[in-house]
């Protein structure tokens, strides 16, 4: 039933980021990079419309600042859409880490309005791939021993045939911690909306939700 009523808030929070879309002009595939220092990765852009007046000039901006990245990254040169041959309405640029910490990449064009709501490219550079790797197995172990957890005091109770000793008070707040938790955990992790915000008040911080913590937060709801 718990898991119903956080199925329910969820779906409710999708219908509400879904229906108050801002018209994108231009895309970045991938919208979210997670790169190390020294990296270089790939960024496709995407010019979205095309009853527009050729050339498009697009110039790039750090967290709102004009050639200032704050040595997260390398620079990345400015694009220019020539015509609306599909050839040129998708171009790619290169985003190369330099110091960890977490950098937001929008646009802005004297052709075109470009909302730095809808469309913007977020980047986190992290110290090492090597230091993501060993976060992500140690949240996944926790997900593991945190799940097992559960599992003795619900054989104990089988096997007694009863609940005696069980408080319900803390089941109670447990599950409506869990419930809240859990939202919040899912909205983070998949809403860039929200994330957006995360980062006007973080502006440098490393999201705080990985997938393991999604996936522990969901599975404890169930053994509920």
């Amino acid at each position: 039933m718990n898991s119903r009523y956080l199925f329910i808030v969820y779906a409710l929070f999708l219908f509400i980021n879904v229906t108050t879309q801002y018209d994108s002009v231009i895309s970045f595939k991938p919208s979210s990079l997670s790169i190390a220092v020294g990296e270089n990765k790939s960024v496709n852009i995407r010019l979205l419309k095309t009853d527009v007046t050729f050339p498009i000039s697009v110039e790039f901006l750090y967290d709102g600042k004009t050639n200032n990245t704050q040595c997260y990254i390398e620079s990345v040169p400015n694009v220019t859409f020539v015509n609306h041959s599909t050839a040129d309405l998708s171009q790619v640029f290169y985003v190369y880490g330099r110091r960890q910490g977490h950098l937001v990449i929008t646009a802005r064009s004297s052709e075109v309005n470009i909302s730095s709501v809808a469309d913007f490219l977020l980047i986190d550079i992290a110290r090492s791939n090597i230091l993501n790797i060993f976060i992500q197995i140690v949240g996944w172990i926790y997900f593991a021993a945190w799940s097992i957890s559960f599992y003795p005091q619900i054989i104990l109770n089988f096997q007694r045939r009863s609940v005696t000793g069980l408080n319900f008070d803390f089941l109670a707040l447990n599950i409506l911690g869990h419930s809240c938790y859990s939202v919040f955990n899912v909205v983070l992790y998949t809403s860039s909306k929200v994330q957006q915000e995360y980062y006007v008040n973080h502006p440098h911080g490393v999201l705080p939700v990985l997938l393991n913590d999604v996936s522990c937060m969901i599975n404890s709801e169930h053994h509920y």
